[in-house]
């Protein structure tokens, strides 16, 4: 029953100070206006007003957002939290599920330790709760019980064909943009272990920074991937519609602006905050590109990718798009005269990056010497070879095993800088003492390219940061990046269309 508070306190969901009579009491709790605003109703509020008060008796706080974000995914048997890196997806999302049920978390490897981390963290104050990360070795061999927490990695998924899943079994995805290709087997079981367990009475929650890397209709395939992209639009067709897309040269998809009824539609099972929103108050970020001129040879090799890629009536766009739904392959997947041009292009890339070496080397020479702690990325493993073996320096690459030991070290003061290749080193990982981040070249996916910067301008940042990207003096490397930079914006405007603003909860939660 909602009353007026008789006295004054604090509001049990964002510790405001509230004098007499300006809040509510609901369920024997003090609340202040803007919280009841948000629409925290007794029969909402329950089960995530039960956490939070167990979580204040051991020092931990959510914020505003968190507490309304979980209050909606609460509420929706599927849904997909779009939260910009260092925003708290998994806290979010962990806060949100009532009771004890069984619980499984697909996410990359590197994140396993994480996922163990916050798990003790936002929920390990429940008696009789166990948390396992899978290996390989080990094997996703039966479904958890309840009580039970598995953290499994993608590649790894078992066919959940011989398992029945516990009743109320919740399955969250993690980075859930990795099972956006429904020709790919790790896509495949994923999606079957969700329809299983959404099948047994559960729930299934997709969380990703950047739900679309590369195109729009990345998107529709991940709400597909939690059973969401044909009950929220019918087909891929008609989401094409409402983004009035078409078809131009050589087949590569266009996209106009979206039409009013998507945004009507997403924002019913997707809930999305902008970065400016969620993280204000941060220092300022500054990018900034660095000319470098590279040698004659470099340059004949670029022109003669080109002028291949001309001879077969392609366009370096077409290239970009084929390599980014190729999830950064060298190599694209394609055959015959495509396959030769396509390989030609990446390895002119591959020659822009090693040829760039030099003018990189000197800039972190002049950083190390200006006491800067440095961040490294490259789509190319060159990088990491020459810079890695410098003393003082770590690297993170997609087979190091001491992730967390460079994380560690860097974070205390121990390291001068980290490099590593944006594929491993861009997601699942804090590094924010770094003021500067240099990227050698870009990966063909604009999304992680943003999500290595923010490895360091994110929650805890109290510095400038600055951002170098090595462009060469090629029209190959400019014209790459001014691609990528045009698909960026492009997935900036889509999401934020769809995103909720400072303060503001989501319409379903809405009075």
């Amino acid at each position: 029953m909602l009353e007026p508070n008789t006295e004054a306190g604090i509001c049990s969901i964002c510790d405001a100070s509230i004098p007499v009579g300006a809040g509510h009491e609901i369920l024997f709790a003090l609340i202040c206006t803007d919280c009841h605003s948000r629409g925290l109703e007794p029969g909402i509020m329950d089960s995530v007003y039960a956490i939070e008060m167990a979580l204040k008796k051991k020092g931990e706080t959510l914020k505003w957002y968190q507490s309304a974000d979980a209050r909606w995914m609460s509420q929706c048997d599927n849904a997909l939290l779009a939260i910009p890196p260092g925003g708290g997806k998994s806290c979010t999302s962990l806060v949100s599920i009532k009771g004890n049920p069984p619980i499984v978390v697909i996410c990359p490897k590197v994140a396993k330790g994480v996922w163990k981390r916050e798990a003790l963290r936002w929920r390990g104050w429940r008696p009789g709760s166990e948390y396992f990360e899978v290996s390989g070795k080990d094997g996703f061999n039966r479904w958890p019980k309840p009580g039970e927490l598995y953290a499994v990695n993608f590649e790894i998924l078992p066919s959940p064909k011989d398992m029945r899943p516990y009743p109320g079994t919740i399955v969250i995805v993690d980075e859930v943009h990795r099972i956006k290709n429904p020709d790919n087997k790790c896509t495949q079981r994923a999606r079957a272990l969700i329809a299983q367990a959404v099948y047994g009475g559960g729930k299934a929650y997709g969380l990703s920074g950047t739900p679309m890397l590369n195109r729009p209709d990345e998107l529709f395939e991940v709400l597909e991937s939690l059973g969401l992209g044909k009950s929220t639009f019918g087909s891929l067709k008609y989401f094409r519609t409402l983004f009035q897309a078409r078809r131009g040269r050589y087949g590569v998809w266009q996209y106009g602006n979206p039409l009013p009824e998507f945004y009507d539609r997403v924002k019913k099972v997707m809930l999305v905050r902008k970065r400016e929103d969620v993280m204000k108050g941060l220092p300022p970020l500054t990018i900034e590109d660095i000319p470098v001129t590279v040698d004659d040879k470099t340059l004949k090799v670029c022109d003669e990718a080109m002028a291949e890629l001309a001879k077969a009536g392609l366009t370096l766009e077409d290239f970009v798009d084929a390599a980014s739904r190729a999830d950064e392959a060298v190599a694209v997947s394609t055959s015959g005269a495509r396959k030769l041009v396509f390989e030609k292009i990446a390895a002119a890339r591959a020659a822009l990056a090693e040829a760039k070496l030099p003018y990189l080397i000197e800039l972190v020479r002049d950083l190390e010497e200006d006491e800067e702690p440095t961040l490294v990325f490259s789509a190319h493993l060159a990088a990491a070879d020459i810079i890695g073996q410098r003393e003082g320096w770590g690297s993170i690459t997609g087979g190091s095993g001491d992730r967390t030991n460079v994380e560690n070290k860097f974070q205390a003061g121990e390291l001068k800088g980290v490099v590593g290749t944006i594929q491993a080193a861009g997601v699942a990982i804090t590094l924010t003492r770094a003021t500067h981040v240099v990227f050698l070249d870009l990966c063909w996916t604009p999304a992680l390219n943003e999500q290595s910067m923010y490895r360091c301008h994110r929650i805890g940042t109290d510095h400038p940061v600055f951002v170098k990207r090595l462009m060469s003096n090629h029209a190959l490397d400019i014209r790459v990046a001014t691609l990528l930079d045009r698909k960026a914006r492009l997935i900036d405007k889509t999401i934020n269309g769809a995103a909720l603003g400072d303060g503001e909860a989501h319409p379903d939660l809405a009075d």
